[in-house]
Parts: structure tokens; sequence; C-alpha cells
């Protein structure tokens, strides 16, 4: 969890957007409501970024949480990660895997039948990256961001 708070930090000092933390209540609430809709849940380690954040915003890449946040500014509600699974299942799309973020592009799943993270395309929804921990692929992502906009993170914690 401490390599977990320092990537937070820094992508926070390099512009992110970071929210209040969930609490343990709270995510005991998306727990029960994902159960009561027959959605297994992340990783525990997802859960540790709620209690860290709920939620992330980081040049396009968005990780969501259990609740939704007015963006006043942007003119815009960051919508929780309740809110966007139900309306991609609304759509009656794959229903083997919980969208925790995304980016332009691709959506960041967990996938239950093998209890890992994907990065998976929007449109045709294959998965192109496979990863084990929750803090790597948010990570590899935002590293990949910020090389772009040419900010670099600096080496892992």
């Amino acid at each position: 969890m401490i390599m977990l708070r320092q990537l937070l930090d820094r992508l926070y000092r390099t512009g992110g957007i970071i929210f209040p933390p969930a609490s343990a209540d709270e995510g005991g609430f998306l727990r029960l409501t994902l159960a009561r809709h027959k959605i297994t849940m992340p990783s525990a380690e997802y859960f540790q970024f709620l209690s860290l954040t709920d939620g992330l915003i980081f040049h396009g890449l968005r990780f969501y949480g259990v609740h939704s946040h007015k963006r006043e500014k942007a003119n815009y509600t960051f919508p929780s990660l309740l809110e966007v699974n139900m309306n991609f299942y609304d759509q009656k799309r794959a229903n083997t895997f919980l969208i925790v973020g995304e980016t332009d592009e691709d959506y960041v799943t967990y996938d239950f039948r093998d209890k890992c993270y994907h990065l998976v395309d929007k449109m045709d929804l294959r998965s192109d990256l496979v990863m084990e921990r929750f803090f790597d692929i948010l990570y590899l992502l935002s590293e990949d961001i910020a090389k772009s906009a040419q900010m670099p993170l600096r080496s892992a914690p």
C-alpha cells in the first residue's frame, strides 16, 4: 500500500485529480451492491486504492470510485464505478468483467474469470494487456501518459 500511496502522490503532483478516500463502510456498500447485481468484487488491492482516493483522473486516465463527483469547474459529474458498469450492462455488452477505469480508447477492467486486470479495447472488447495487480496497471498506464505528455514520474517506488 505504501507504493500505491507514493504513486498517487506523484500523480497528484503532476496534475492528477485525487478525490477524498472512501470509508470502510462505503467500500462495504460497494461490495454489497455488486453482490446484489451478481457482479464479482475486484481485488482487495482495488479497495485499498479506494481507501486512499475515491477515484482518480490523470490526463485522460480515469479510475472510478464508490461515489460520483461533481466537477463544477469542468461542468460535469465524474461517474461512480456502479454508474459506469450499470450503463455498460444495460447496453447488454459483455458481463465477464467490471470496468474500474478507462482511457480514451480502452477500458481498464477486472476480469472475474482469471482474477486479473485487463486493458480492453472499447470497440471490439478484446484484451490488449493483462496484469495480476492493480498497482501494476495503474503504474504502467500513468507512466505511459506521463511520457506522452513529457512529464516523467520517475522510477517506480
